[in-house]
């Protein structure tokens, strides 16, 4: 009988191989979930340049407006633009190309190219992502 409650005595807690069992899901479970956290990640990271370009498209329309109210042209049209966004938003290097009708005043297409992001072009036909 004396034998028997040492016995008893020596089962609490967990043997290593449920410990390692338990391991071993959560590892599973961890390779399961961080290739579809990262593919959220850069579906964010895409969706915030988006609306970064379309940011400076309205200011390029507002600067290409302004001045057509002056009869004039910008001498820095990218640096109009980012004084108008804010200086901490963007800068100068992240805008490409400008088009821009010269009758109208319409801006047709622009180039932005944010820190860490491919090439992104807005142009009438929508936006477009370099590969």
């Amino acid at each position: 009988m004396g034998m028997m409650k040492k016995v008893k005595q020596n089962e609490d807690g967990f043997t290593l191989v449920e410990m390692l069992a338990v391991l071993v899901i959560i590892a599973v479970l961890a390779a399961v979930a961080v290739p579809s956290m990262t593919g959220f990640i850069k579906d964010a990271q895409k969706k915030s340049h988006t609306v970064q370009a379309r940011a400076v498209l309205v200011a390029a329309q507002t600067v290409a407006t302004e001045y057509t109210q002056r009869d004039g042209e910008p001498d820095n049209l990218k640096k109009e633009i980012v004084e108008l966004i804010g200086d901490n938003y963007i800068t100068e290097d992240e805008i490409g190309d400008i088009e821009i009708d010269a009758e109208t005043r319409k801006v047709l297409s622009i180039e932005y190219t944010p820190k860490g992001g491919k090439k992104i072009t807005i142009n009438s036909e929508g936006v477009t992502y370099e590969d």
